[in-house]
């Protein structure tokens, strides 16, 4: 159990990236980590941003509950069904370099 403890603060951490950023990402491809980070952090930002807003503006719109809940609904269920073709377009473009 002790083998997955927190060994150092996160504020540490945050201050030894913010001094030169070296030995926290192992791996020569630091530019990936970042971009995927970024990608990440302005999707789960901007999913964050709306979700609260969409149902008052919704309302402010005149439409009802059922509305919002189809509008929430068709969002997954498009997310569902296109993530596996939108994900494996550019591993084909790119040349898979895992296999």
């Amino acid at each position: 159990m002790d083998d997955f403890s927190i060994k150092e603060p996160f504020s540490l951490l945050v201050q030894r990236l913010a001094r030169n950023g070296k030995g926290l990402i192992p791996s020569d491809h630091k530019s990936v980590f970042i971009t995927l980070f970024f990608a990440i952090f302005t999707t789960v930002t901007g999913v964050g941003i709306v979700v609260p807003l969409l149902p008052v503006y919704a309302h402010d719109l005149g439409a009802t509950g059922l509305y919002v809940g189809m509008i929430f609904g068709s969002f997954s269920i498009s997310r569902t069904i296109l993530l596996p073709f939108s994900a494996g377009s550019p591993i084909k473009k790119a040349g898979n370099p895992l296999s």
